[in-house]
């Protein structure tokens, strides 16, 4: 795990995720990219509304400063445990507790909280352990791939996920220096 934050695809990949975000109701992350990258979650390269951000924090100790709290272009939901907080708001953030399974929160509980406040679509932006973790409990339709084949000097990077095999490939396309592979569930 790194605790360093680089933007490694081009203009026309980030073009391409902001279109994905601005038609998703919501986005979600981990607590160690929140840490890491701070990212706003907004939609700036296109036209289109902000989707609701998540962020995945089980014990709440992500501090209060970062851009998903403060910046105010969009409403965000905290996800919890559900053994040491009930939900609750405050002028920045709603939290939503869920049940936990092996000390992390459950894929399939965080769906069902979503759900029932009517959350229908959600675009995972976090690392590899919630993705996996999604993955692994086969919650996820499609897979979006972004790619660049820069080399970045003293520096060992890995592709988050690995398409199941029985995932279908729709399409692979160049968005200016990088390619972009969609996946599918079968």
């Amino acid at each position: 795990d790194s605790d360093t934050s680089i933007w490694l695809t081009g203009k026309e990949s980030k073009t391409h995720s902001h279109k994905l975000r601005s038609e998703v109701d919501a986005v979600m992350i981990g607590r160690q990219t929140a840490l890491i990258d701070d990212p706003s979650l907004t939609v700036r390269e296109v036209r289109g509304n902000n989707p609701l951000r998540i962020v995945l924090d089980t014990n709440r100790t992500l501090p209060l400063n970062l851009k998903i709290f403060n910046d105010k272009k969009a409403e965000t939901i905290s996800l919890c445990s559900n053994k040491r907080f009930k939900e609750s708001k405050t002028h920045f953030c709603q939290y939503l507790p869920v049940k936990e399974l092996d000390n992390q929160l459950s894929p399939l509980h965080i769906l069902k909280a979503l759900g029932d406040i009517g959350i229908t679509s959600i675009l995972i932006e976090g690392g590899q352990k919630v993705l996996q973790s999604f993955i692994d409990t086969e919650t996820i339709d499609q897979i979006f791939i972004y790619t660049n084949s820069k080399s970045l000097e003293n520096a060992y990077l890995k592709n988050p996920i690995t398409i199941p095999s029985d995932w279908l490939i729709l399409k692979e396309e160049v968005l200016g220096e990088d390619n972009l592979l969609i996946a599918e569930k079968r």
